[in-house]
């Protein structure tokens, strides 16, 4: 079979440079389409990438944040307790010397508390009651003492009292514990029970000497 000239067709050449023109019209339109569903797609898929970022960006800060804060809190818990404790013992040293001081008190100071504790005592108790009073073996004579003297003996006659001393178990610290007759009534002059009584105010009175000046 022959072919027909491309005589037949008018200009060969400029048949193919419009169909080039044509057809490269087409393409880059097409090309353009897909440039632009790509680049839509692209900046989908980015936005999503973006997003998806931002959220595990975001979940990894807050669960670092919330690291960060326990062990901020950790830390100042720790810190707070440190201080505590570091207060605690120094106020610890002050009342142990404080107690000490109480218990090793000697000569007249001794017995000038000693007459107030049992003046306090006289003036406390009912009438007519007969009471032993215990006190440590070197305190016999000094509270036998105290208790001869006219103005306690006044005292003691006035309100019909009994009172006896005697001398306490070896762990007594000082002080007097007295205990009537029936056992029913106890009176507790200890120096163990009055340190415990004043600790407190002693404990704020030491805290503020510390550590507010």
């Amino acid at each position: 079979m022959r072919c027909p000239s491309l005589s037949v067709y008018g200009n060969p050449e400029k048949l193919v440079r419009e169909i080039a023109e044509r057809v490269a019209q087409e393409a880059e339109r097409e090309i353009s389409e897909a440039h632009s569903s790509a680049s839509k797609l692209l900046e989908d898929a980015y936005r999503e990438l973006v997003l998806e970022l931002e959220r595990k960006i975001s979940e990894s800060y807050s669960r670092q944040r919330e690291a960060l804060r326990s062990i901020e809190a950790a830390l100042e818990s720790s810190l707070r307790s440190k201080v505590a404790d570091v207060k605690a013992k120094w106020i610890s040293m002050v009342l142990e010397e404080a107690r000490s001081k109480l218990y090793a008190i000697r000569g007249a100071t001794k017995e000038n508390m000693l007459a107030k504790l049992i003046n306090d005592f006289i003036e406390k108790v009912p009438e007519a009651v007969g009471f032993t009073i215990y006190v440590k073996k070197e305190d016999l004579k000094l509270v036998n003492g105290i208790l001869e003297s006219e103005e306690v003996r006044s005292k003691i006659d006035s309100k019909k009292l009994t009172l006896t001393v005697e001398e306490a178990p070896p762990e007594f610290e000082g002080g007097f514990k007295a205990v009537s007759t029936d056992g029913r009534i106890v009176y507790d002059y200890s120096f163990a029970r009055i340190f415990e009584m004043i600790k407190p105010k002693l404990e704020r009175t030491a805290s503020t000497m510390l550590f507010e000046r």
